[in-house]
């Protein structure tokens, strides 16, 4: 009878639905320890697993379009960006995706919101070492958005997580401004099928709406294409937008951005 009990609690608990219930009711960490020693298993830490993600400086990188750079770069940005406008002023990054895919598979898919946190914290470390003079004026971090059905099938908010962990770090509130429309998820799908795919319509919720003049602070996991970012940025149009996020694919081109 144990055994089916606790067969029945962890199917439950894997239900991504009672998950997102547990976790605003801050209870999904209290039944992950108490399940973690029960079964004599505890997870590793995310300081711990981080001993092992490269420095975000361990690669060159371009700081205006986010790119590795495969040559120096100027104050104008690398040969990717330099002769194309972005629509944000610039861009930090913790690496490139396949030195990360492993953190954000688990922050995805297992939904440790630790590892999360741990990657806004160290992001926002960046942004301040790169970008610290254009926070003078910053007035929020902005997650890009997820549709909801997508975040009660995945039971997280993973652009969220991030966002909090660098609010945490930079001292700035968390505002969820945007919505965004339902449409095929990109995970798995080649870069020529996201430049086909048509982009959900993004808009600035009641919350956005009341975000003052200023920097905002755009965070997300993954920056792939730039078509994601760049519909983004064209709903905060009337901020000045730095782009923050954990990897970046390294054949990034922004062919979104013109």
């Amino acid at each position: 009878m144990a055994f089916i009990g606790l067969a029945f609690v962890l199917q439950v608990v894997s239900v991504p639905w009672f998950a997102v219930m547990l976790n605003h009711m801050n209870l999904s960490r209290d039944i992950e320890r108490g399940l973690a020693q029960w079964l004599g298993w505890r997870a590793a830490p995310a300081h711990r697993l981080a001993r092992s993600w490269p420095s975000p400086w361990a690669q060159a990188w371009c700081r205006r379009c986010g790119a590795t750079a495969v040559c120096c770069c100027t104050l104008v940005g690398c040969l990717k960006c330099q002769h194309k406008s972005v629509p944000w002023i610039a861009a930090a990054r913790l690496g490139g995706w396949s030195a990360f895919i492993n953190p954000i598979a688990a922050l995805k898919y297992r939904r440790r919101w630790d590892v999360g946190l741990h990657l806004g914290r160290k992001l926002a470390d960046v942004i301040r070492i790169e970008h610290g003079a254009l926070l003078a004026d910053a007035v929020a971090v902005v997650p890009v958005p997820m549709p909801w059905r997508r975040r009660m099938r995945r039971g997280i908010d993973h652009a969220a997580v991030i966002g909090k962990g660098v609010a945490q770090g930079l001292g700035l509130p968390l505002v969820k401004a945007l919505g965004r429309g339902a449409g095929s998820t990109q995970a798995g799908q080649s870069r020529a099928i996201r430049l086909r795919a048509q982009m959900p319509g993004v808009c600035l919720t009641r919350r956005g709406l009341q975000l003052p003049t200023g920097t905002v602070v755009l965070v997300d996991d993954v920056l792939t294409t730039g078509r994601t970012a760049t519909t983004v940025c064209q709903a905060l149009r009337c901020h000045s937008v730095v782009l923050a996020v954990v990897a970046v694919s390294d054949r990034t081109e922004h062919s979104g951005a013109s």
